[in-house]
């Protein structure tokens, strides 16, 4: 061999381990960067954990709060004036004879599992939630007469 060919296997051999050098700073720093990662993304589910529980812990907190500040039933005895749209029952207070307007819906418990007629005496258990009375039970006493009693008679011709 010439010097100049042992030259260029030098070279050549050169340039070779130096591009194994370069891979393995690369493979290094690549390692590095995933180690890094992987410890970030402990921190973070750890963080995940914790917003997760503070959350959580909040809500029941609310529920709880809930619950606790729930007051005892007001009672109103009373003849009924009417039932508005569903949502509604206009009652007339015995005591005082005051009109009270209660927000029904469909968890209010009728205990005749039916609506009060007009002119039928009703006790009223409710809460004032925002200013509105809204009931949540309503017991019939007395009954008036059924609206088919109740109804103007039919001419006949």
């Amino acid at each position: 061999m010439t010097p100049k060919g042992e030259d260029e296997i030098k070279f050549v051999f050169f340039q070779k381990s130096r591009l194994n050098e370069l891979a393995q700073i690369r493979l290094e720093d690549q390692r590095q960067r995933v180690d890094q990662f992987s410890q970030g993304g402990l921190e973070m589910r750890i963080y995940k954990r914790i917003l997760v529980f503070i959350f959580v812990a909040g809500l029941l907190m609310v529920q709880a709060n809930r619950l606790i500040s729930q007051e005892k039933f007001s009672v109103l005895t009373g003849k009924v004036l009417g039932i508005r749209m569903r949502m509604w029952l206009d009652v007339e207070s015995e005591k005082d004879k005051a009109i009270v307007n209660f927000r029904i819906g469909r968890k209010t418990v009728y205990t005749s599992q039916r609506y009060p007629y007009v002119g039928e005496k009703v006790k009223v258990e409710y809460l004032t939630q925002r200013g509105v009375p809204i009931a949540y039970s309503v017991t019939i006493l007395e009954g008036a007469k059924t609206p088919q009693e109740t109804a103007p008679p039919r001419s006949t011709k």
